[in-house]
């Protein structure tokens, strides 16, 4: 039996030094710990989050990014700021449920 690989979604691009040293601690932690990062929602396969920056959120964002973010939410899987999401990867120490994308 193959271990299922959790996934992680980025949106956006950080636009400022805070926000792109939490990205990186994000894709770090990701690859080290054997998660697939994909800056789109993949058609099959679990998907623990996704990790958008303070301006996607705030709806400062391309059209692509906003309908990202609106499928995202309509598949219910939870959405994370890229400032709080290092401390919530790095509290996971047993398996976290996931969501079927």
């Amino acid at each position: 039996m193959t271990a299922r690989q959790e996934q992680l979604v980025l949106v956006g691009t950080p636009a400022d030094s805070a926000a792109a040293y939490h990205w990186a601690e994000v894709q770090n932690w990701a690859e080290e710990h054997g998660w697939a990062i994909s800056s789109e929602l993949p058609a099959t396969g679990a998907v623990w989050g996704a990790v958008a920056t303070e301006e996607v959120l705030d709806g400062i964002c391309s059209p692509a990014e906003a309908e990202l973010i609106y499928r995202v939410r309509a598949a219910g899987i939870p959405l994370f700021g890229v400032h709080q999401a290092p401390a919530l990867l790095a509290s996971l120490t047993s398996p976290v449920p996931s969501y079927a994308a």
